[in-house]
Order: C-alpha cells, then sequence, then structure tokens
C-alpha cells in the first residue's frame, strides 16, 4: 500500500474508533496537502470513497460536522455519484442523514445510475425498518 493510502486507511479507521482528535490533527495534514487531500475522492483501492462519504456510512456525526467545519462540500459523491446523505440513508443511519439535511444536503441530487434519494431510501428501510417511521415524521413538519 502506498503511504498515502495508508494515510487515508488509518484516518477512516480513527473516524470508525472515535478518535476525533487524532482524526482532526490527520484533516490538518490534509489540508495542507501532505499525504491526501481530504476534499478529493480516494482511488479505487479504497473503494472510491472520501472521508465525508466514510463518516456518513459509519454514522459518524462528529466526524461530519468536522469535514464540514474544514470546508469538505457535504453533497461530495463518491466514485458512484452518491453523496453522504445517500450513503446514510442506504445504511439506515437517521442521525447521520438528518445531520446532512440540516447542514442543507442536496435532496434532488442523482447518482450515476440515476437513482435519487427515494431509491437510497428504500435500501435503507431494509437495514434499519425504523426509517419509515422517521420519514412519516419529516413529512408531517
Amino acid at each position: 500500500m502506498r503511504p498515502e493510502h495508508r494515510f487515508e486507511f488509518d484516518t477512516i479507521m480513527c473516524l470508525q474508533h472515535g478518535l476525533y482528535d487524532e482524526f482532526e490533527s490527520r484533516l490538518q495534514y490534509c489540508k495542507q496537502g501532505v499525504f491526501c487531500n481530504f476534499d478529493q475522492t480516494f482511488e479505487n483501492d479504497l473503494d472510491g470513497l472520501n472521508f465525508i462519504t466514510c463518516a456518513a456510512e459509519i454514522n459518524s456525526c462528529e466526524g461530519i460536522l468536522r469535514l464540514v467545519k474544514y470546508g469538505v462540500d457535504v453533497d461530495m459523491p463518491n466514485i458512484y455519484g452518491q453523496t453522504p446523505l445517500f450513503v446514510a440513508l442506504e445504511c439506515g443511519h437517521i442521525e447521520a442523514a438528518e445531520l446532512l439535511i440540516s447542514l442543507g444536503a442536496d435532496l434532488r441530487h442523482k447518482d450515476v445510475d440515476g437513482y435519487g434519494v427515494g431509491e437510497h431510501l428504500v435500501m435503507g428501510f431494509k437495514r434499519n425498518p425504523s426509517m419509515r417511521q422517521w420519514i412519516d415524521d419529516l413529512m408531517a413538519n
């Protein structure tokens, strides 16, 4: 694994394990262009992800907030055109989805296959049945 890929992988591991101070110090290196650039999608050996998509995938609201603080676009897509909101919905992560929506996530975006929020939400229902109630509550307000 190339050093910059190892750095990206280790940074994601910090997110997954809740090591937010270490995560933030790694973001500072990225902001300076050292090892990686956090506002770009990683190469295919990391599944075409980026830091904010990874944060959404693991329901890390703290990670999402810290990335947005550093200027990362809340709608930055992965190589499949899926935004962090799509990933949060597909994974059934209500907390991350609510946060992304509150931060202005684009509800009309389509991925490279033409799927939007609705299709990714249906996938999330399978993982988290309580999402149906969340949507009903969201639509009622």
